[in-house]
């Protein structure tokens, strides 16, 4: 017991100073302009969980004894690379001075505690917000964070899922109407750019996933920069000849890192009249996942 709750009680002291609103709502609603704890993912707490499986867990994750040593070897390389980085480089890549002088150490054959590879350790952070509703449209969108640059750094994906159904709780066609992807790309904790994200097609008309370029090399260190932030906007809206009115719609959301690299993360959809979504590419984790029920009145974590 005590081996499965060390991951969580060390991000906890990690994320302790993060400041999350929390609001006491009627019947659980979440008003659109208001947000709940997101789902909080770290690189260094996933190897500490996927170590510290059992076998029966580590099968109900889809691993094997052999992927956890591939995602553990993967993580010290990454995190070596990273160590011998100029701290111009580390600076562009979202690193505080404290963090900068953890890697420093590191670098010069020092064992790191927990504690500070949780710090130098990638956090990412996934949210779901309603932007408008009425009984025939809806647009909404699923939003990712990383607190610095993660270690590893090929192309991640993002995605999102949705249906919609009606006062009698029976599903209804709500297709895409619009879609929009976004990746924020930053220099240290500074905006530098957006860009349009790649959609990946051929999926379902009620699914969207969006590939992330992670990291931009600049013409010296300091100009290096990391996609820090992204999101996937959706405006869905009734097929025609469909006469229901929209009551409310479930959405999901998932971020894909891909911690390997081997290929391009693919995804994975449930059953039609799920909203599931996973990426089922070998070395690409689902983090930061979400899901809610968005309706007229806001937005509902379930």
């Amino acid at each position: 017991m005590k081996k499965q709750l060390l991951p969580m009680l060390l991000l906890v002291m990690l994320l302790g100073t993060m400041v999350v609103p929390a609001y006491a709502v009627d019947g659980g609603i979440i008003n659109a302009n208001m947000t709940n704890k997101p789902e909080i993912y770290n690189e260094y707490a996933q190897i500490l969980e996927i170590r510290d499986a059992t076998p029966d867990k580590l099968q109900k994750m889809g691993l094997t004894e052999q992927d956890v040593n591939a995602f553990e070897q993967n993580f010290k390389d990454s995190l070596l690379t990273r160590a011998l980085q100029s701290e111009e480089r580390l600076e562009a890549l979202g690193y505080s001075s404290e963090e900068i002088a953890i890697f420093q150490k590191y670098a010069e054959g020092a064992e790191l505690t927990s504690v500070e590879l949780l710090a130098i350790s990638g956090t990412c952070t996934g949210e779901i917000s309603r932007h408008t509703f009425t009984d025939r449209t809806v647009s909404f969108s699923y939003s990712w964070t990383w607190d610095k640059c993660p270690l590893t750094t090929t192309t991640d994906a993002a995605a999102t899922r949705w249906i919609g159904y009606d006062v009698n709780g029976y599903s209804i066609g709500l297709t895409r109407a619009n879609r929009v992807a976004r990746i924020y790309y930053y220099k240290g904790q500074t905006y530098d750019h957006s860009t349009y994200a790649t959609f990946q097609e051929k999926l379902d008309a009620n699914t969207e996933s969006a590939l992330i370029p992670v990291y931009k090399v600049g013409a010296v260190p300091a100009d290096d920069m990391y996609a820090k932030s992204g999101s996937i906007m959706i405006t869905a809206s009734l097929e025609s000849g469909v006469t229901n009115s929209i009551y409310y719609v479930q959405v999901a959301g998932i971020y894909g890192h891909n911690e390997l690299g081997i290929s391009t993360p693919s995804l994975s959809i449930s059953a039609p009249m799920a909203v599931s979504i996973s990426y089922t590419t070998i070395g690409v984790n689902n983090i930061a996942g979400r899901q809610a029920i968005i309706n007229a009145s806001g937005c509902r974590y379930v």
